[in-house]
């Protein structure tokens, strides 16, 4: 074997003040068995000085242990050697949520601890991409350049982005707008089976407010009002039965998650996807809210419930300081057009504390790209795919990149519980004051 050179780590807990109970030890011994039997055997190895291995080296029980000086007392899993999430409790932060007065639902001054979202101490985060080809990000062959992002001097699209994550072993959920199908035809189906076939998530995203007046007399509805969060629910229902068919049509599985386009949605949209059978919503952004896009959402990173069972899947946000006061920033790939968009840029703002353990990332299928003086997508070198790769290593070192059946089956697990329950009342039509 080569010599290793030493690498000094940072620990957030010190490890020699770590003590594992007998019910720990027995834990991991199962886990390690095969694998530890594997190296003795092809490396003539003893395990004669593996006491703990072994079992010879008595430890304490959880149930029955003291605390120490130094020593974190009674885990009950390993996962609790973490230290636990940080997030908001909204259950009853203002008074009008209970029926009184109070501080706007989105007054972050209110925060305290709540249950944990994601149990167990492990931490997951989902990468997703809005995949789409609007007009006026490109001139001419709007699939091909946005989202292909296939430009005569080179290519970053979905197909550098599936590669590049599949370095860590992760998958991307694409949310395809397929009501770009009436422009684009066959080449939105040719996205989305080459994604599925490729292995990777591909979910429901929706703008149409660019469909025009004669299809909507088409299919029996108005024009107006153009964007989804001021449809009606009969309408809603339309667009997400509709366009999710297209979908499963060509994967042969169901849709299980929802995003608006731009993030506009409604008490009537979460209603849709109840009636489609989509489990999963994931709009919940306060700079939607701030900005008029949709009526309400959480100031949290963490899933939580809306009262008909849809459950909500937050785009990670944080509140930051700047010569304008406090803002909201958005966990999203490139952070900056002008500037570098490595780890420290994009991850630090999100990850800094330690405490984070569920991330949504925000990306669109021309992320990869630069922009013009027309504010054009066009491709002008490598750059940004050195930076996201960046990104992904980095992330897949702390995190597990899930998808959306991978975090519905942890959900049903028990492993990531929302922890709470909004009424859709919350989000009618009319838009509520945001700070």
């Amino acid at each position: 074997f080569k010599r290793v050179p030493v690498v000094g780590t940072k620990f957030k807990v010190p490890v020699d003040d770590i003590t594992l109970y007998d019910e720990e030890v027995q834990q991991l011994r199962a886990v390690l068995h095969d694998d530890i039997q594997g190296l003795l055997t092809r490396f003539n190895m003893s395990d004669e000085r593996w006491s703990l291995y072994r079992g010879e080296e008595q430890r304490p029980s959880a149930s029955n242990a003291t605390a120490k000086p130094g020593v974190i007392a009674e885990p009950k899993t390993m996962g609790e050697l973490r230290p636990p999430a940080k997030i908001f409790n909204l259950a009853n932060e203002s008074g009008s949520r209970n029926g009184g007065t109070g501080t706007s639902p989105l007054d972050t001054e209110n925060k305290a601890d709540a249950a944990p979202a994601i149990i167990g101490g492990s931490r997951y985060a989902m990468l997703t991409v809005d995949t789409e080809a609007l007009p006026k990000r490109a001139p001419h062959d709007h699939v091909k350049r946005l989202i292909w992002c296939e430009h005569d001097n080179g290519t970053a699209g979905i197909r550098e982005m599936c590669s590049i994550t599949k370095e860590v072993g992760g998958k991307l959920v694409f949310f395809v707008d397929t009501c770009e199908t009436y422009f684009y035809g066959d080449e939105i189906s040719d996205v989305i089976r080459w994604l599925h076939n490729d292995g990777q998530d591909v979910q429901l995203h929706t703008h149409p407010e660019q469909l025009p007046p004669e299809f909507w007399a088409e299919h029996g509805f108005e024009h107006r009002p153009r964007f989804l969060n001021e449809y009606a629910d009969d309408k809603a229902e339309f667009v997400i039965k509709r366009y999710s068919k297209i979908i499963s049509d060509i994967t042969g599985v169901p849709v299980l998650g929802f995003r608006a386009g731009s993030f506009r949605w409604n008490a009537g949209t979460l209603r849709a996807l109840h009636a489609a059978g989509i489990p999963v919503s994931f709009n919940n952004r306060v700079i939607a809210a701030r900005d008029g896009k949709c009526p309400y959402s959480e100031p949290t990173n963490v899933p939580y419930y809306w009262s008909n069972g849809v459950i909500e899947v937050p785009i990670t946000e944080t509140q930051v300081s700047n010569w304008r006061g406090k803002s909201w920033l958005g966990f999203k790939f490139p952070m900056s057009q002008a500037k570098h968009n490595g780890p420290k840029e994009v991850l630090e703002p999100f990850t800094a504390s330690g405490n984070e353990s569920f991330l949504v990332l925000l990306l669109h299928s021309w992320s990869l790209l630069h922009w013009d003086e027309n504010r054009y997508g066009v491709y002008r070198d490598d750059q940004r795919i050195e930076e996201y790769r960046q990104i992904v290593h980095q992330l897949a070192k702390d995190y597990d990149i899930i998808t959306t059946p991978e975090f519905l089956e942890l959900q049903s697990q028990g492993k990531i519980k929302p922890t709470h329950t909004v009424p859709l009342a919350h989000a009618e039509h009319n838009p509520v004051a945001v700070s």
